[in-house]
């Protein structure tokens, strides 16, 4: 996370949080992100919460602002799972102006929408509508031959099925005994073909299909048929 100055925070600073990613303003690098870097940069989009007290910015931080004033943030999980593959962390806050987003979003290699709780069928919100923008330089990105990916995991998976399918493909509660629960993957037949699964080593790929190895927490999300269909 970064100061309104730009300015690193201290590398301890990170352990002090309680569970949450500072939303303070991110500042663009300086040049273009190598191409095949070992230590990519990955922009996180912010979510919006209106009121947490784990959800620490900067204006709170210098006691400018109370701990009920709305912000934005995210888990704090994320930026390790980035870091332990290499990644370098950039937040970006949804509600930065576009200019700024978008001068960031050429100095990337990848963007990742995290979890949380934003009405995500709600497509004009200022969260969805910065969303939209990203997903769309992503889609011409790699259109223009850079490889650019875009992750979304829990709500950032339901943020991209809303902004390709349109909001009716997302229905609240339609999950049952899933939250939480630990299960292996039901690959489908294009999983051998797909860039994610195509190339895993077959005892990678044994795991997955047979071991409780994955964390699921869900109750909203897309009906298979609906995904096939639409």
């Amino acid at each position: 996370a970064l100061h309104q100055s730009g300015a690193p925070w201290p590398p301890t600073f990170k352990e002090a949080w309680t569970g949450r990613a500072v939303a303070g303003p991110a500042a663009p690098t300086s040049t273009s992100p190598a191409a095949g870097t070992d230590r990519p940069i990955i922009g996180v989009l912010t979510v919006p919460v209106e009121e947490d007290k784990r959800c620490v910015s900067r204006r709170r931080l210098l006691g400018e602002a109370p701990d009920d004033e709305p912000t934005s943030c995210f888990c704090a999980c994320y930026v390790r799972w980035l870091e332990s593959a290499g990644a370098r962390v950039l937040p970006i806050p949804y509600d930065m102006p576009r200019d700024r987003i978008k001068h960031i979003l050429g100095q990337v290699n990848g963007l990742f929408f995290t979890g949380g709780d934003a009405p995500v069928r709600e497509v004009r919100s200022e969260y969805m509508e910065v969303a939209q923008m990203m997903l769309e330089h992503v889609v011409d990105a790699n259109l223009d031959g850079t490889h650019l990916p875009l992750w979304g995991t829990c709500m950032g998976l339901q943020t991209l099925s809303v902004l390709v399918g349109g909001p009716q493909v997302l229905e609240y509660h339609v999950f049952q005994g899933v939250d939480p629960a630990m299960l292996p993957l039901n690959f489908t037949a294009e999983a051998a073909r797909s860039q994610m699964f195509g190339h895993l080593p077959a005892h990678i790929w044994s795991w997955m299909q047979t071991e409780n190895m994955t964390t699921n927490y869900h109750h909203d999300g897309v009906d298979p048929a609906t995904f096939v269909a639409n």
